[in-house]
């Protein structure tokens, strides 16, 4: 089966329809670009995005055109704010919000059994959690590589370029390989079975339903795996124990990710980005300033600007983040000073860090996402995607399910992060 996605508004919709290209990989499909023929047509929309309800229609419309047979999907926040307009998208087949992103496989299957139309748009409640989202995109370089290993390396500054009047002579110049630091890909795989009795005597039992099954188990692995990662760099670790392996979790450099004395590759100091400070006002602006002043491995200034809090669930925790940053006016003085740290940071709460730090600590980090990003501070490469088949045993007559994958990551650039609330950093300058 092949499937083919369009996509209006913003990033959050992109990431989103990322999330519902590897479900449908996992069930078997391939994705296709747009304008080749496909099984299945998903839109998801956006309500902020002018005509693309306009946009949408005419997508779809083309897909069956183009495509009498497949089946047309309307997902995404516009269903989920206008349910009763949405439900007039007669080309769409199914209808759908965005609150439950495996009910939309299911009700693709269904439809590609000869099922009539459906509109299931669930109406938001306030207060409602919806699924849990990812949050590796956020704090990795997420990547592919078709290679066994892939060398991670940085490169020293140059000096920058100098005064040298009319006709002038060109100065010499360079540069050098920083730290370097092999990712090698691991092979991850799962499999369970369903006796034929089962599927015989259980109505309740449908196969179909089973790939979503296996990928929420898959994703919620890559989720406590990039959190045990993490964890451990917060404990001081130079490697994480998972499900039996170690993973080599230190920096380029060959000292764990979060360190007192963090060594140049060719000149200046050793630096620091641990610290034992726990979450405040005045500790937040003293570990952003420390993160600014960072330097390269050839002693120039970096300019890191930490625009992302990370912390694990903790009630108190929130409470002092949310507290410092969360309101125009200064949460520490009574005078109506402004406070300048309001707007200026996104919060990530992982709860999957609480399984792998200490218990009773609050630990806080500060992540300049676009550094990391462009240096690699941390990084996660998928070698091969995930892959899930389904056979029949011939001794049992078993429906055995397998599937498996390739991926791994590690900390690169230490420069990227720093934290707070760690018992064995310095104290902040």
């Amino acid at each position: 089966m092949r499937v083919c996605f369009y996509t209006l508004g913003c990033k959050v919709n992109l990431n989103e329809t990322g999330a519902l290209e590897q479900m449908f990989r996992g069930a078997g499909f391939t994705i296709v670009p747009e304008g080749e023929e496909a099984d299945v047509f998903v839109v998801n929309s956006c309500t902020v995005t002018n005509f693309g309800d306009q946009k949408s229609r005419k997508w779809l419309r083309r897909a069956k055109r183009e495509n009498p047979g497949a089946v047309t999907v309307l997902t995404g926040c516009y269903p989920q704010a206008f349910p009763e307009e949405a439900a007039q998208f007669l080309e769409a087949d199914l209808v759908c919000g965005n609150g439950d992103r495996k009910a939309i496989l299911d009700n693709v299957l269904k439809l590609l059994d000869g099922h009539e139309r459906i509109v299931a748009i669930a109406p938001h409640q306030r207060g409602e959690q919806f699924e849990q989202q990812s949050v590796l995109k956020d704090l990795f370089l997420m990547g592919t590589s078709d290679n066994y290993g892939d060398m991670l390396t940085t490169m020293t500054a140059m000096s920058g370029f100098e005064p040298v009047g009319e006709n002038g002579a060109y100065p010499a110049d360079g540069m050098q390989e920083g730290y370097r630091k092999l990712l090698v890909y691991d092979t991850w795989k799962d499999s369970f079975a369903i006796s034929a009795e089962m599927i015989e005597d259980s109505k309740l039992m449908d196969l179909k339903k089973q790939p979503a099954a296996f990928l929420t188990g898959y994703n919620r692995t890559r989720e406590m795996f990039g959190a045990a990662l993490l964890g451990n760099a917060i404990r001081g670790n130079a490697a994480a124990q998972y499900h039996g392996k170690s993973f080599d979790i230190n920096a380029a450099d060959g000292v764990t990710l979060f360190h007192t004395t963090h060594p140049p590759k060719v000149a200046g100091d050793n630096q620091c980005n641990s610290f034992k400070d726990e979450f405040s006002v005045d500790a937040l602006g003293k570990l952003e300033t420390a993160m600014h002043l960072f330097r390269g491995d050839n002693d120039e200034i970096l300019d890191v600007a930490p625009d992302t809090i990370v912390i694990p669930e903790n009630a108190d925790l929130k409470k002092a983040v949310f507290a410092a940053i969360g309101a125009d006016k200064d949460p520490v003085t009574a005078n109506n000073a402004f406070n300048y740290q309001y707007g200026r940071w996104t919060v990530i709460v992982w709860s999957y860090l609480n399984q792998f730090i200490t218990a009773g600590t609050k630990p806080w980090l500060l992540l300049d996402s676009k550094y990391n990003k462009t240096y690699g501070g941390a990084v996660w490469n998928d070698r091969i995607q995930l892959a899930v088949r389904s056979t029949i045993d011939e001794n049992t007559d078993a429906n055995v399910w397998r599937g498996r994958s390739r991926f791994n990551a590690t900390f690169n650039d230490w420069r990227a992060f720093a934290a707070g609330g760690i018992a064995s950093g310095n104290d902040l300058p």
